[in-house]
Formats: structure tokens, sequence, C-alpha cells
């Protein structure tokens, strides 16, 4: 009785100890696989990923994700766009053309028109944009410059200033003053011949050359280089030599101011000019027929 209690109490020791030692070895077995286990990775989408399997509605989804209540949507920094900086324009070459500016014009219609003597061809003419000089076509015209496309380029030709020394006054009192006093003639124009000369402004400059002149360094009028005998302009009572410096006592610094003229002689208003000739002030007046 004392042998067979003795056996069945070591029989349960041995039970008992391995049951122990079989728990214990199987704990360490599943933690060590769970600690193996991967942990995936937030995606940036997962909170759109779980509304649209039936999380939550799609309301509340768009709720939470535009709040990002759980720090899951990672937000992107906006793109910065940087503007291409404006090239500053290079700046225009002196046109290579042989031709001369001598004025620019607006006339009645509001269209800009430059006067250019043709150096080949020792001729004025009236140019518009688009006309062609030389095989250069106008591209702009603003007041004293000429913008020229010459050979896939822009030059431009601008008024001789005094540096040129041919039209610049020398020991000349300028006009106004009583020691510059001179002769004064009437001079009497038909309108009908007013209105035929300059019916053609292009043929009408082919009568007269005129340059820019200076005094002192400073625009002083226009010098009439050249005038076709029995034209328009020796009726008015230019000749070759003069230079126009006032119309009604305003002074002229332009070829604008001649087509102010222009506009006079057509409404018939009361004309005076002021010309240099023979170091003197000439004044002619105008009455119309």
């Amino acid at each position: 009785m004392g042998r067979g209690f003795l056996k069945v109490a070591i029989n349960l020791a041995f039970i008992s100890t391995a049951v122990y030692l079989g728990v214990g070895l199987g704990y360490r077995v599943i933690a060590s696989n769970i600690w193996q286990l991967e942990m995936p990775s937030i995606k940036e989408d997962s909170a759109k990923d779980f509304a649209k399997r039936g999380g939550i509605s799609s309301p509340e989804a768009g709720s939470i994700i535009a709040r990002n209540l759980f720090g899951s949507v990672v937000q992107k920094e906006p793109e910065v766009r940087h503007e291409p900086k404006a090239e500053k324009p290079e700046p225009l070459k002196p046109s290579s053309l042989k031709a001369s500016l001598i004025g620019t014009v607006t006339g009645s219609d509001g269209v800009s028109r430059a006067v250019i003597e043709d150096n080949e061809k020792k001729r004025q003419g009236l140019y518009r944009i688009g006309d062609t000089l030389q095989g250069a076509a106008i591209k702009e015209i603003a007041r004293g410059m000429v913008v020229f496309r010459v050979g896939g380029r822009d030059e431009v030709l601008l008024i001789k200033d005094k540096s040129s020394g041919k039209l610049e006054g020398r020991g000349v009192t300028p006009s106004g003053s009583s020691s510059a006093a001179g002769s004064r003639s009437e001079v009497t124009v038909k309108k009908q011949d007013i209105e035929s000369s300059f019916a053609n402004l292009n043929d009408l400059l082919t009568q007269m050359r005129i340059k820019p002149y200076f005094a002192d360094g400073k625009p002083a009028g226009l010098a009439v280089a050249w005038v076709k005998p029995e034209s328009f302009f020796t009726n008015m009572g230019l000749k070759g030599g003069d230079v126009i410096q006032s119309i009604n006592d305003s002074p002229i610094t332009g070829a604008d101011d001649i087509m102010a003229v222009y506009k006079d002689l057509r409404i018939g208003s009361d004309i005076s000019i002021q010309v240099l000739r023979d170091r003197k002030i000439h004044t002619i007046s105008y009455r119309f027929e």
C-alpha cells in the first residue's frame, strides 16, 4: 500500500513537471512568432480606403480626411513656381541704311509718317509703317525716330543732331530778336492750288528738300536745301538757303510743325512765317483767295 502510493505520487510529479515545461515552451514559441510579424505600413490614403470598405460613410470620411484628425494623411508642401524673368530688350543698333531722317509727322488721319531722304537717290519722301526703303521695311515711327527691319533685326534711324556740323548756325541771331529784323512780303495763295498740291504729299516733297537746322547746339528750324523752280514752294515765296524758323511766332522744331501749317492752309487761317534769309529774319504773310 505504501509503495503503490509512492509510485503514484512520483508519476504525478513527472506529469506536472512535463506539463509546466510544455506550456512555458509553447508560450515562448507563440511570443517569438508574434514579434516576427511585420506591421503593415500606413499609406497616405489609408483613411480613404477605410471609407471605401464601409467603415464610415463618405461624408464623414471626407470630414476626417480634410481635417486630418488622426494624422494619417501626409500634407504635401505646395510647389513654388518661379515665373521666368522677362528679358530686357536689347538696344537698337543705328541704321545701316544710306538715308537721313528729316522729321516725323502725324497727319489729320492720326497716321504717323516720316520724312526721309534717300541719300543714294538724293530724294526725300513721305513714308508710313509698312513702306520699304532700300529693301528695309518700316516697323515703327515715333517722334524723332524710325525703326527699320533690316535682315532679320531691328535698326533705328534718328534725326541728325548738331554733331553733324553741316547745318549748324554760326553767329546767327535767333528769331524774335530785334536786331534780326528784316524785310516783309505778302503772298497770295489760291485754295485750289493748296488742295491740288497737298493731294499727293510724296510728290510735293520732291519739290523741296529740307534738313534740321541748329543754332548754338539747339534746334532752330528747318533749312531749305533746295527748291524746285516754279513749284508750289516757290509760289509760297521760299528760296533755297532759307531757314524756316517760326510760324505765327511759334518756333519750328520739327516736321510736325510743318504739318500744322498744312492744316492752317486748308482752313484758310491767317499765316505768317519767319525765315532766316541772308542772316536776317524775313517775314512772309499769306493771303488766301
